[in-house]
């Protein structure tokens, strides 16, 4: 256990379609499961806070089992595509994946922390010029 949250490679086994290779992969789950914890913590510091006041008769706080769901579904979209292929092409046939559903790097969706409380912060700083150029003392 190296993250915060106690997440551990074993965690993915519920919500993997197929079978887990614990035995010779197990060191790189944990290292995506941390990947994605520590993300997690970037993007909502105060997380672990908000988990350790979860109160589920009050509804107060954030569940930790909801948490874990995301950060588990954030790392099996690197299992399921650990390569990042996003399309691929054989003779007539091809096809697409969608980055939602797989892709090589750790990330979250907007749903995803908009589920969890975090805003996605779409606004981003911009350069403003002025100019005296339209009678502007």
């Amino acid at each position: 256990m190296s993250n915060v949250l106690g997440l551990l490679s074993t965690d993915l086994e519920e919500s993997y379609e197929g079978e887990l290779d614990l035995e010779n992969l197990d060191e790189w789950y944990q290292q995506k499961i941390d990947e994605a914890v520590r993300l997690l913590i970037r993007k909502a510091p105060n997380i672990v806070a908000r988990m350790a006041a979860y109160n589920p008769v009050t509804g107060t706080g954030l569940d930790p089992d909801f948490v874990k769901d995301k950060v588990v579904g954030a790392v099996l979209r690197v299992l399921r595509d650990p390569e990042g292929i996003s399309e691929e092409t054989e003779g007539n046939y091809s096809y697409r994946r969608n980055p939602v559903v797989a892709s090589a790097n750790i990330w979250y969706t907007k749903d995803e922390l908009a589920d969890l409380g975090i805003s996605a912060g779409t606004d981003k700083p911009r350069t403003v010029w002025a100019s005296t150029r339209y009678g502007w003392p």
